[in-house]
């Protein structure tokens, strides 16, 4: 409107001018009017300009906000994914040490010693035509070595060695899920996930928790109680977000997210202003978990706590 006004005022001058300076033939009417047409169209281009550079900003911060949603999506899938790939790798060598047990193997491959058993060699006389000789028995055959592993393949446990034991106590046994329940507990579980990447950390909450509610002996459920904490940790909401951590390792001592709690909580009691209770859980982390992720944030945490 300003811009309108200032174009209108500036004809308007220019008539006024034009109208002293008026000439016989009634040469100015033509040069106002060709002058009122300038303005409107000027006023034309410069307003469709503006609309269109006002719809070019609001598709580029539409695209901002969906990037940064899709960022915190692949943030919260990695975390994911790395702490899945930590458990594999310690069922992985579990496995392999019960393998390699069972078999008679070490760990690098090679066999184990198979100590023979030790023979004594009697000397016996039998009649002979000329009298009586000394016969020598045979000596004992010395058992074969078992092949390790990358000689053979399928290979079954020797009958002179018996099978490994576990030595770890047996995770207790979980109430059996039907495939329906597991489907829609699976879906509640990433369907919180999708509402703590989108932002909505009171919603996600919310949502952890419902799941928590109904579904646990889920195979999730100490994730969620992870995430419930999360959620308050990104609220500000620091005491609650120590006690949800804390329930992780109280409720699921053998979860891989314990670490990952512990550091967290940390992490909010240092926001807190409780240092020492910080210093604590970091250094438990590091000394329980020292080639875990979690612990590699301990050790930067930790440093940036000590203004080292």
């Amino acid at each position: 409107m300003k811009r309108t006004f200032l174009l209108l005022c500036l004809a308007l001058l220019s008539l006024g001018v034009l109208s002293g300076c008026e000439t016989s033939g009634g040469k100015l009417e033509p040069t106002v009017a060709a002058i009122q047409r300038r303005v409107v169209k000027i006023d034309e281009s410069v307003g469709g300009s503006l609309t269109k550079l006002n719809e070019t900003t609001a598709a580029l911060s539409a695209r901002v906000e969906e990037s940064d949603t899709q960022t915190r999506q692949l943030r919260t899938m990695a975390e994911e994914n790395q702490v899945k790939l930590d458990e594999l790798q310690r069922e992985m060598k579990s496995i392999k040490t019960a393998l390699y047990k069972s078999i008679g193997a070490t760990a690098s491959g090679g066999v184990l010693p198979v100590t023979p058993p030790t023979a004594t060699v009697d000397t016996v006389t039998v009649d002979t035509p000329n009298g009586t000789a000394p016969v020598t028995p045979l000596p004992p055959v010395t058992p074969v070595a078992t092949p390790s592993p990358a000689e053979g393949a399928n290979l079954a446990p020797p009958a002179s060695i018996p099978a490994a034991t576990p030595t770890a106590p047996a995770e207790p046994a979980k109430a059996a899920m039907s495939s329906s329940d597991a489907a829609e507990a699976k879906r509640l579980y990433q369907q919180a996930q999708k509402t703590f990447a989108n932002g909505d950390y009171a919603g996600a909450q919310q949502q952890f928790t419902d799941f928590l509610q109904r579904y646990t002996s889920a195979d999730d459920a100490s994730n969620a109680q992870f995430w419930v904490g999360k959620c308050h940790l990104n609220q500000d909401r620091y005491q609650e977000a120590i006690q949800a951590f804390q329930a992780v390792r109280a409720n699921y001592p053998d979860s891989n997210k314990v670490p990952w709690a512990l550091q967290n909580a940390a992490v909010a009691h240092a926001r807190l202003g409780q240092k020492d209770e910080a210093i604590a859980l970091f250094d438990e982390v590091i000394k329980n978990y020292p080639m875990s992720p979690a612990a590699d944030g301990a050790r930067s945490d930790l440093s940036k706590l000590r203004g080292q």
